[in-house]
């Protein structure tokens, strides 16, 4: 909890400057302070390198206000109902939760973020600030990308690995399991009718939605999965070590995530849905038999309705 002297109708203003970069300067780098109103007074550089927004873009907005558009696991916006900050903002409890807010450019990002009031000299709540960090072991990724470089195992649009290696991972683990690890997952999204985007958008615009699907796939997903670019539109995600139940939550969140992806084009914004087909390898399976599956899968999702996962 925090103090200062400043009345409310001077929070936006400097005078909460020195108490805001004290606060700033903290474990979590990216930071900003709302008034009671959630109109942003401040807005650090941290927050603007992780979130893509600019201090001038935000400050005098309020938080809700179609910005970071924070959502949960289950892809619930938590902006209208369930805002830690707004909720600190009520009641003066500190919080910490991971949630996952919108970048400028469309995709999720995976965050922690606390909350804490401010109040002033008679103790009454006058602002908050929130402080959060990017959820993800980044320097373990930027190493990957480093090395599949290396190995011509990346896809050169998406920054993740193509269809090859993925299928070398998925045969490894196959070799590998044993009776001890848990179960290996694997999950076939496709993007429901991405041709719309493609003719409707153009294809520079399908190819900004393939980037920030794969984004937010790569932060939605364990540190130990990995996801792929099987082909077109298609995401392969390999899920080692699962445990029971646990596919169809992670498939799941995956899913409901990609359908909060959204891109801002010429004006608008481009959203798309993804649906998703999987399994579990099994004792008998060879890498033709677990793939003929989790495609089959797929399609049977696809012609339920899309935008659905089906498992099998």
């Amino acid at each position: 909890m925090y103090e200062t002297k400043a009345p409310i109708a001077q929070l936006a203003g400097v005078d909460c400057t020195e108490l805001y970069e004290r606060f700033a300067r903290g474990s979590f780098d990216a930071a900003y302070l709302v008034d009671k109103q959630r109109r942003i007074a401040h807005w650090n550089g941290a927050a603007e390198a992780l979130s893509g927004f600019s201090p001038a873009e935000v400050r005098n907005r309020c938080c809700y206000d179609v910005i970071l558009v924070h959502v949960d696991d289950h892809g619930t916006q938590l902006c209208e109902g369930g805002c830690p900050l707004q909720l600190t903002l009520s009641d003066g409890n500190e919080r910490e939760a991971k949630v996952y807010f919108r970048h400028k450019l469309g995709h999720r990002v995976p965050v922690v973020v606390r909350t804490e009031p401010v109040r002033d000299e008679a103790g009454n709540v006058v602002a908050a600030i929130e402080v959060f960090r990017d959820a993800r072991t980044r320097k373990d990724f930027e190493r990957r990308i480093t090395e599949l470089e290396k190995l011509a195992y990346l896809d050169p649009l998406m920054q993740i690995p193509n269809r090859r290696y993925v299928e070398q991972q998925v045969t490894h683990l196959m070799r590998e399991r044993n009776s001890e690890s848990g179960s290996v997952g694997l999950v076939l999204f496709d993007l429901d009718d991405f041709k719309r985007v493609n003719d409707g958008f153009g294809h520079p615009a399908g190819d900004a939605v393939l980037q920030s699907v794969a984004k937010t796939l790569v932060g939605t997903l364990r540190d130990s999965d990995l996801v792929g670019r099987w082909g077109g539109e298609e995401f392969l995600a390999v899920m080692p070590d699962l445990r029971q139940g646990a596919l169809e939550t992670l498939a799941e969140r995956c899913r409901t995530l990609i359908g909060k992806v959204s891109v801002p084009w010429e004006g608008k914004r481009i959203q798309v849905t993804a649906s998703a087909g999987a399994t579990c390898i099994r004792s008998d399976d060879d890498l033709a038999t677990v793939l003929a599956r989790v495609d089959s899968l797929l399609y049977t999702a696809k012609n339920h309705g899309r935008n659905r996962l089906a498992i099998g």
